[in-house]
């Protein structure tokens, strides 16, 4: 019945075409039923319930993309105000790529609003229009006509907001990447390339869109530019990810060459390990999708439901992993600073001392006798992580 934003790519690959967000007979199930698809005159019960239990499992479908998208929706508003709060109470952060990284913020968590916005507005429209207005009087399907003829751009609008969000987000992934890489241009040649095939895609493919009025049905002719959009972010990401792997991998290198007797990560290093576990995990997220997407149909209800959760879970997690590197940039903190781990090295050679160390030269700290090793941690981490 609904769908969520990225659920609607099934139909990219010959997938079953109920989707959340949307209340639809779709031709391929009519093509199964005893009578014609065109309009009914009257009224005939026993086609009218075979056409209900239709709406009835995409309900439930339904029902369990938007469970998903809310709860996360929930994890995003509460990430999104953490950032703002952070980001705002800086005396710089009207200025230079401050101002910049806000604004992209903001879009991310509007765009996710609007999408969230419109699918439970959608859902809730085509409910009351198809099975509360004139019970028993007006055959389902031409409601149901009736219906996406006139909310059609509503149930659609995700389709054509995730690939801008995407670009987006890519943006903020592949910019932090080559900060850590210390504007390495040929690390960061492929990624950049990436991206701006990645932004011409979404152009083309959000022309072709509008161009075709928004149909509630994918357009053969949009989709290759989405499929092509779906693989560019999640190379994208593949390559930002694989950036900042090197880059904890040679900054490992060095505390090594430094630091023989450390027991424990210093705060850059466990910063660096936490952008690339999230890059790890959201990578891998993406690659589940398209497996997903180009899986064989299967009529199994639990398989579809899957397929919808899933889907609505990357509605909202395309702006999630962004704001969640921000926010870790920003705080400098990592799984092991909030458990409280001390790091701590150890050189009998060395002086000791028993106040912490300052954070805001990036050195190695402790809160109880530590050992101070002089080594040069000071990580660029971009204006945010200032």
């Amino acid at each position: 019945m609904l769908t969520t934003c990225r659920s609607t790519r099934r139909r990219r690959y010959g997938k079953t075409r109920a989707t959340a967000g949307q209340i639809i007979i779709k031709n391929s199930a009519l093509e199964l039923l005893p009578f014609p698809q065109p309009p009914m005159a009257t009224v005939d019960a026993s086609k009218e319930l075979v056409l209900l239990s239709f709406f009835g499992g995409n309900t439930i479908l339904t029902t369990a993309g938007l469970l998903t998208t809310s709860v996360l929706y929930g994890v995003y508003l509460v990430l999104f105000f953490a950032a703002m709060c952070t980001m705002c109470q800086r005396a710089d952060a009207f200025t230079g790529p401050r101002i910049v990284l806000l604004a992209a913020v903001i879009v991310l968590f509007l765009l996710s609003t609007n999408y969230i916005c419109c699918t439970f507005s959608y859902f809730a429209l085509g409910t009351k229009k198809l099975l509360v207005e004139n019970p028993g009087s007006v055959p389902l399907l031409v409601k149901d006509a009736a219906f996406l003829t006139k909310y059609h751009a509503l149930g659609i609008v995700g389709e054509v907001t995730f690939p801008i969000a995407s670009v987006i987000g890519d943006s903020i992934v592949i910019w932090r990447a080559w900060v850590l890489s210390g504007g390495n241009k040929k690390v960061m040649f492929l990624p950049v390339m990436l991206l701006l095939s990645m932004a011409a895609t979404t152009v083309s493919f959000v022309v072709c869109m509008i161009e075709k009025d928004l149909p509630t049905d994918f357009p053969p002719e949009c989709r290759p530019q989405n499929t092509a959009l779906f693989v560019l972010s999640m190379v994208t990401n593949i390559a930002g990810t694989a950036v900042i792997g090197y880059q904890a991998w040679s900054y490992r290198r060095v505390v090594k060459k430094y630091l023989h007797n450390c027991r424990h990560r210093a705060r850059a290093e466990k910063l660096l390990v936490m952008l690339l576990d999230s890059g790890v995990i959201y990578t891998t997220l993406w690659i589940i999708q398209l497996a997903v997407l180009v899986a064989p149909s299967r009529p199994d209800f639990t398989v579809q439901i899957f397929r919808i959760t899933f889907s609505a879970a990357c509605s909202q997690l395309v702006g999630i992993y962004p704001t969640l590197i921000i926010v870790l940039v920003m705080l400098r903190r990592s799984i092991w600073d909030s458990a409280g781990t001390p790091t701590v090295c150890e050189d009998t050679g060395l002086k000791k001392q028993s106040e912490k160390v300052s954070d805001d030269t990036g050195q190695l700290e402790s809160a109880h006798d530590t050992v101070w090793c002089p080594v040069v941690t000071n990580l660029n981490l971009g204006p945010e992580g200032k």
